[in-house]
């Protein structure tokens, strides 16, 4: 494999992350350092108005693996995700979010997987014992209404928290949806998928 090939790239959107985004790299870093493949970092600041993009000009210039894409105003994660999926030169991509709730040292297990021949891997959230009973209840009606009225299925407690192959990707940045929702897309591209559970912390 040529040297300069990125294996993986991890994509994470933000918005308003400034009070996290440092412990949250450094926790991102020490994972992917004990991965040992190549990769990159996109930060995609989805127009946050308070320092978080100061944060991510300054760790990128500390780490030379870090991309940092900024949208003009806040588009909404849907469209942060997906303008760093189009920029990603990984044969994989990764992603997840930085507010802790997508666990960064089950990365390894998703990287795994796909090495052994998984091109979708989805991380399912199987609750949290801080989540409302209302938080639950809409969480179901979300996936009853989904899958109703869509052609494919989500399962429920899927999340953002993904790594998909590189043909995936090529198909995904093709689509033209702009009300977007990227993992219900993903599921509607039909590729096979694996799934890691987890607890939110």
């Amino acid at each position: 494999m040529p040297t300069h090939e990125i294996v993986l790239s991890v994509v994470v959107p933000l918005y308003n992350e400034d009070a996290v985004i440092a412990q949250f790299h450094a926790s991102l870093r020490a994972v992917l350092d004990g991965l040992d493949l190549s990769h990159e970092i996109i930060y995609s600041n989805d127009g946050s108005v308070d320092a978080t993009l100061a944060r991510l000009k300054d760790i990128a210039g500390r780490d030379t693996t870090v991309r940092v894409l900024s949208l003009s105003r806040n588009f909404g994660k849907e469209i942060a995700t997906t303008a760093a999926m189009h920029v990603a030169k990984g044969q994989a991509v990764l992603m997840l979010d930085a507010d802790g709730q997508h666990p960064v040292e089950r990365i390894p297990e998703f990287v795994e997987r796909w090495q052994a021949g998984s091109q979708v891997v989805v991380g399912v959230r199987q609750g949290n014992k801080h989540d409302s009973w209302f938080k639950k209840t809409s969480s179901k009606l979300f996936y009853r209404v989904f899958n109703i009225f869509s052609k494919s299925e989500l399962v429920p407690g899927t999340t953002d928290f993904c790594l998909v192959d590189k043909v995936v990707v090529q198909d995904f940045v093709r689509l033209q949806e702009r009300n977007r929702i990227t993992r219900g897309l993903i599921d509607w591209l039909g590729y096979e998928h694996d799934y890691i559970y987890f607890t939110a912390n």
